[in-house]
């Protein structure tokens, strides 16, 4: 639910109005073992797609999600950082424990958060 919640907000946030008067959309699939969620919006590149896609690109290369999250929130509690909490993809990885990738063919940005699940016994 959280990591529905955050790229849906993401989307609200940094989405741009196409003609038809929609902001983007949200896919979720459920399988046995199996969730994928996966949203797909117009995204103006300087007001935080180029943001997406380097935080994407450290999440997918870190040895530590986990160490990235513990820096973002030290960073937060000192008053580092930008005034805009940018910790939503990195709760989605860390605390949802999923793998997230992105599609970027300007102005389309599709964001999918993947994550294996047990099957109920």
């Amino acid at each position: 639910m959280m990591a529905s919640w955050e790229l849906a907000e993401n989307v609200i946030k940094y989405g741009l109005v196409d003609g038809d008067k929609v902001t983007g959309t949200m896919t979720i699939a459920l399988w046995p073992g199996r969730t994928l969620i996966r949203t797909e919006n117009k995204a103006n590149w300087a007001e935080g797609a180029h943001e997406v896609i380097s935080t994407i690109t450290r999440l997918s290369t870190a040895t530590s999600v986990r160490e990235l999250y513990v820096q973002r929130m030290q960073q937060l509690l000192t008053g580092e950082g930008k005034s805009y909490t940018r910790l939503g993809l990195l709760r989605v990885a860390y605390e949802g424990g999923f793998q997230l990738s992105y599609r970027h063919e300007a102005p389309r940005l599709e964001i999918s958060a993947e994550r294996r699940c047990d099957s109920p016994a």
